[in-house]
């Protein structure tokens, strides 16, 4: 059975505040995080089963539904918006991409460096953690 995450007297944010040991009849109190994954139901959950099942295919995705791209994409951003996780700028990276582009034709970095430049994007730079 799923935490409920709201009242159904209020429809207010529930909070997990104890936990027990079926086993040893161990009980813990406090207030508890709830991962916001398990807190997904029906298509929700059923898209992001499916999205990782497809390794986040997104086209592989639209064939699975049958339905369109766009449709795709803004149900992935609802579940971006329901996980509080931040949208990726893709703008920002086709704009990385083209730059690089310019470089290389303008001459000022080789092919070596392009590739390597194109595809480092999106990843944080070498030494960070």
């Amino acid at each position: 059975m799923r935490i409920p995450e709201r009242c159904p007297a209020c429809v207010g944010h529930l909070q997990v505040t104890s936990l027990a040991c079926p086993q040893c009849a161990t009980r813990i109190e406090g207030t508890f995080h709830v991962c916001p994954v398990c807190s997904l139901e029906g298509d929700d959950r059923a898209l992001l089963e499916l999205f990782l099942r497809v390794r986040g295919n997104a086209k592989e995705v639209e064939r699975m539904l049958g339905v369109s791209y766009p449709t795709v994409r803004a149900r992935l951003d609802r579940l971006w918006s329901h996980l509080n996780l931040p949208l990726p700028d893709l703008e920002s990276a086709e704009r990385t991409a083209t730059e690089i582009l310019a470089k290389l034709r303008d001459g000022t970095v080789g092919v070596a460096e392009a590739v390597a430049l194109l595809r480092s994007r999106g990843r944080p730079p070498a030494g960070s953690a």
